[in-house]
């Protein structure tokens, strides 16, 4: 980890989490965020892809996952319930 992360990691633990929104509008500006991002890209180009692991395959798969959970969330959430088949309303009749 870069001494930059370093440091900006070891003030954010010390910050009480009511206080991470004021911590972050402080620290994280489009600059630093660019910073982080490669930092921490390279480090998980290190860490898996340069050993040959599958590993970034099943984090793709599952930020997937959750990615198209938290978009259906609200749909999910509106049904209202219809019969096990799915006849909640708002299906296609043929």
């Amino acid at each position: 980890m870069s001494e930059s992360l370093r440091g900006l990691w070891a003030s954010l633990s010390e910050t009480k989490v009511r206080h991470v929104p004021g911590w972050a509008a402080r620290n994280i500006t489009p600059g630093r965020l660019g910073t982080i991002g490669s930092g921490l890209s390279t480090q998980y180009a290190r860490k898996y892809f340069h050993k040959g692991k599958g590993t970034p395959v099943a984090h793709v798969m599952i930020a997937l996952g959750l990615i198209g959970y938290a978009v259906e969330y609200s749909h999910l959430k509106g049904q209202d319930g219809g019969d096990a088949a799915g006849g909640g309303g708002g299906g296609v009749v043929c």
